[in-house]
């Protein structure tokens, strides 16, 4: 998973391509947003893009970078757990 916190975001990088087109779908409301990138690295085995213009919502994030997919973190993580207190009162009876 990637972390969204800085101007600039680096993916791990396993195949030897240059891919100019990142596409996010938000996990929750499936909304698509497509970026133009430009890798910024020296490092083969990460990209590095500027995202000091670009907005997003807190939330998971689905990317695609060429052959790349993985997920994007923006914001922080926040568990819910739903817990269920129900309160029931039950009546038995006796034959």
């Amino acid at each position: 998973m990637v972390y969204f916190s800085k101007e600039v975001v680096q993916f791990p990088r396993h195949f030897n391509e240059n891919p100019t087109r990142l596409i996010l779908t938000n996990e929750v409301t499936n909304e698509v947003i497509e970026l133009t990138v430009s890798n910024m690295s020296d490092n083969p085995r990460s990209y590095a893009f500027n995202f000091t213009n670009v907005t997003l919502d807190n939330g998971t994030y689905k990317y695609n970078l060429g052959s790349e997919v993985g997920l994007l973190q923006v914001g922080d993580y926040v568990s819910t757990s739903t817990e269920y207190n129900e309160n029931r009162n039950n009546k038995v009876y006796e034959r």
